[in-house]
Formats: structure tokens, C-alpha cells, sequence
């Protein structure tokens, strides 16, 4: 997983390669509040998507993607 830029500024971009199927991403701040939850395929190409994070709070945010069987997390500064 890539989240660019660094540090992040109104949106970030997620990128996903390696994997296929369906999974939940969430994005939590450092005290483990749930700030953004989505529903995402990730094909054989891989994922890409934009986040507005323009009314997130500046601070560290954590990035979940998730389905049954795998955890991938990252991280973010805002």
C-alpha cells in the first residue's frame, strides 16, 4: 500500500498492488476513531483512489484495508 503525498494536505491517494477481491478501507485518527469507511474492489491491476480529507483535524491518521482474511495498515500526516 502507497499513500502519497506525504505529508498529506486536502485528499490522499491509495494505492494498492498485489492483491484482488474485496475489502473494507478505514481511515482512524491516533486516538482510534473511525474518520472514513468505504467498500473497494481491487482488481488485477491493482486499486487507486482519492480521499478528501480536507475537514480531517492535522495530525497522524492510520489507513486499514482489510477483508476476512488479510490486514494491510499505513499511515499518514496531516
Amino acid at each position: 500500500m502507497k499513500i502519497i503525498p506525504e505529508p498529506a494536505n486536502n485528499e490522499v491517494n491509495i494505492r494498492i498492488k498485489g492483491l484482488t477481491g474485496e475489502y473494507e478501507l478505514s481511515i482512524y485518527n491516533i486516538q482510534g476513531n473511525r474518520m472514513e469507511n468505504r467498500k473497494i474492489k481491487v482488481a488485477g491491476d491493482g486499486y487507486s483512489g482519492r480521499i478528501d480529507i480536507s475537514g480531517f483535524a492535522k495530525g497522524t491518521y492510520i489507513v486499514e484495508v482489510r477483508n476476512e482474511k488479510f490486514v494491510k495498515t499505513g499511515k499518514f500526516v496531516l
